[in-house]
């Protein structure tokens, strides 16, 4: 067998899933089975009425009435083709075509499970197999209105039948097992592509279903990572423009301070003693002036420091400087990951960021930072890893971390403002990069940083 060039989809692919066919296509497709069967029985028919010594199990007068029968479900099928194919085009979701082709379906099942016997355990299966397609093709009120009508004329024609208002299998002339017997190849083909068709439907349903969820998840995951970088982005914005208004006010606020202390120093009638409280207050006002003076600068400089630009630096180059900077930090870079040129702002940002916060997190053993390339070529990705054995952070407060402010300190506590990772989240998106963390509360966290590699 010819194997199928790379990049051209098999012959069945090439089709698409008859699952996601409009109706009429699905009904063009049930037409094409139907008008082969009745295709394949006319012929049949024909070759029995011309060596009627072949058909000693049917009835041959009773098989040259049904021929004008036979004829006319061959009419109206291939009907239904040719109306079928140009309404594809201007009406593919057409009800009243889906309805009618249903319905001659229908008709023609229960009639030719009357000619071969309606007491048969074939009518079980006919309408179980049936049934399965129907349901996994159509909506469900068109296969209910096929079923429907299959069924009541089955019943109607076993009720006739055992009334002895029809006779029982009017084309037989011997029992059903006769038949098996002596159409052996001809019943084990039929019985072959039935289950060959009933296979392949519940195969592409299952195929269907499965890429169905899977394109669900990642429409979730899609949809989730829009809504934070929309929420992240508004609360940059906000930041930024609160930290533009405030930075003027506390300016100036810094220099009253600061001359209200030079004033009080020169002030006459104040004890020593009062003169020293005033300004041990006026000091630890400027002290916390100063302190939000600095938190408003850093947030006034958050766009800058989201700005990854263009510059570069060697990755091992640059792991000198961090290894200086980090003597306690235990650092593993693979060799071929050595020579890479990386955005400097992965190195001089996001990394010192996940290191600070794993050295504040404490723990017995130093934290660790690993770099190695996954994937060399075109698709190459870069993983850091930043691990410690720390205090972990709790489950309940693990989906907050990326959020801007967010510290998971008491207030008072700490030294930072809660912008890290938020920087460190959105410097990474801005380079098609991830961070993910892992933590177990009094076991320690691991920063996982993955990003692609280009030339």
């Amino acid at each position: 067998m010819t194997p199928t060039p790379a990049g051209r989809p098999g012959f069945f692919a090439r089709f698409g899933n008859p699952l996601d066919w409009p109706p009429v296509s699905k009904c063009l497709l049930v037409a094409f089975i139907n008008l082969s069967v009745v295709v394949a029985y006319r012929v049949q028919v024909s070759r029995y009425l011309e060596n009627p010594d072949e058909a000693q199990f049917l009835n041959v007068e009773k098989l040259g009435e049904i021929v004008g029968h036979v004829n006319g479900f061959l009419a109206a099928w291939t009907a239904v083709l040719v109306i079928g194919f140009p309404l594809r085009r201007k009406s593919p979701e057409s009800a009243w075509f889906t309805y009618l082709t249903v319905l001659l379906w229908s008709a023609g099942s229960a009639y030719f499970l009357y000619l071969f016997g309606n007491l048969a355990n074939s009518v079980a299966i006919t309408l179980l197999i049936s049934g399965v397609i129907g349901f996994l093709l159509f909506d469900k009120v068109v296969v209910l209105v096929g079923m429907g009508t299959l069924t009541a004329s089955v019943l109607a024609s076993t009720w006739a039948v055992m009334n002895e208002k029809l006779p029982y299998a009017p084309l037989m002339a011997a029992p059903p097992y006769v038949l098996l017997a002596q159409t052996g190849p001809i019943f084990l083909g039929a019985v072959a592509f039935v289950l060959f068709l009933f296979v392949y439907v519940v195969t592409r349903w299952r195929d269907r279903e499965e890429k169905l969820a899977a394109a669900y998840q990642d429409l979730r995951a899609a949809q989730e990572q829009l809504v934070r970088a929309e929420s992240l982005a508004a609360v940059g914005s906000l930041v930024t423009g609160a930290a533009h208004e405030l930075r003027n006010p506390l300016s100036s606020s810094g220099a009253l301070f600061q001359s209200l202390r030079d004033e009080l120093g020169e002030m006459p009638g104040l004890s020593a003693e009062h003169r020293q409280d005033a300004l041990e207050t006026i000091d630890m006002g400027l002290k916390g002036q100063r302190r939000a003076g600095a938190i408003v600068e850093r947030l006034y400089r958050l766009t800058d420091d989201l700005e990854t630009g263009k510059s570069s630096a060697l990755l091992d180059a640059f792991s000198e400087i961090l290894q200086k900077k980090y003597p306690s930090v235990r650092f593993v870079i693979s060799p071929d990951a050595k020579s890479l040129r990386v955005r400097q702002s992965l190195l001089e940002t996001v990394v010192p960021n996940l290191i600070d916060n794993a050295l504040a997190a404490g723990g017995n053993v130093p934290p660790s930072v690993e770099m190695q390339l996954e994937n060399s070529g075109p698709s190459s990705v870069l993983q850091i890893l930043v691990a410690d054995e720390g205090r972990g952070i709790p489950k309940a407060i693990q989906g907050e971390i990326f959020k801007p402010f967010f510290t998971g300190q008491k207030a008072g506590e700490g030294h930072g403002v809660g912008l890290g990772l938020y920087i460190v989240h959105e410097l990474l998106a801005r380079m098609d990069g991830s961070i993910r963390i892992e933590s177990e509360e009094g076991k320690g966290t691991k920063a996982v940083v993955r990003v692609p590699v280009k030339d």
